[in-house]
């Protein structure tokens, strides 16, 4: 029974010193990124592939993933090519990379994303003279405010939309989520002279709203229907931006 007593006591006294002696770890150095429009067609394919994988990560499909997935970015960047090309292209989509490191590289599913792109965002501008504008009008956003395009785009009163927000999984919580938002918004103010940008988001989709609204975004007017069936409500914000 001594030898109990003797013992017992021990692994917490050395416990108590070792945690006195040691020093907590240096924190680690938040990455760096680079956000720029896409320039060449791969840039597209690469921010497509990303959509893509993003569209299904908790989707259920089976054994056919990878292959919804292909094709899903078959499609997507048919839409991304026919939004982003032209003399005077209405939509700018923008690619991120870890800084110093090439979109060429890193294999799908990496840490670096497909190809090395670690997210991606579109910005177009609202223009409500275009004839078919009204066939892709984002729900909820008003028209009488931008019927006088493009004057009112000359006197700093035009309008854009933020969409396709995607980040891959590695580099979630760094906060590169903001500053593509970020990216996104001067893009739009300094390329149409947007004063409103606006987006949608689903009511559950708390990541988002908390993202937006760190962004300076707030809400406008009541919940919207879902935009495809099985899919949450959505919520229509919008960000204000002082005149160029």
């Amino acid at each position: 029974m001594a030898a109990v007593n003797v013992m017992g006591p021990r692994p917490m006294v050395l416990a108590a010193a070792t945690q006195h002696h040691s020093s907590p770890p240096p924190p680690a150095a938040r990455p760096t990124f680079d956000i720029r429009p896409s320039q060449l067609r791969d840039d597209l394919q690469r921010a497509a592939w990303l959509r893509a994988e993003a569209y299904y990560e908790n989707r259920s499909v089976g054994r056919f993933k990878q292959s919804f997935i292909k094709q899903f970015a078959g499609q997507e960047l048919y839409a991304l090519l026919r939004r982003t090309q032209g003399a005077s292209p209405q939509c700018t989509a923008l690619v991120a990379s870890l800084e110093g490191s090439s979109l060429a590289g890193g294999p799908a599913g990496s840490e670096a994303g497909p190809g090395g792109c670690i997210g991606t965002l579109d910005v177009r501008l609202l223009d409500p003279s275009d004839p078919f504008a009204s066939a892709s009008w984002p729900d909820g956003v008003p028209l009488e405010p931008l019927t006088a395009a493009p004057a009112a785009a000359e006197a700093g009163a035009a309008a854009a939309y933020v969409s396709n927000v995607v980040v891959a999984p590695a580099q979630r919580g760094r906060g590169l989520g903001r500053r593509l938002v970020a990216a996104g918004l001067e893009a739009a103010q300094q390329r149409w002279g947007a004063a409103q940008v606006y987006c949608h988001v689903e009511v559950d989709n708390e990541a988002a709203l908390a993202l937006y609204r760190g962004s300076g975004f707030c809400q406008l007017g009541e919940e919207l229907p879902p935009a495809e069936e099985g899919l949450a409500k959505r919520l229509l914000l919008c960000r204000q931006l002082a005149e160029a």
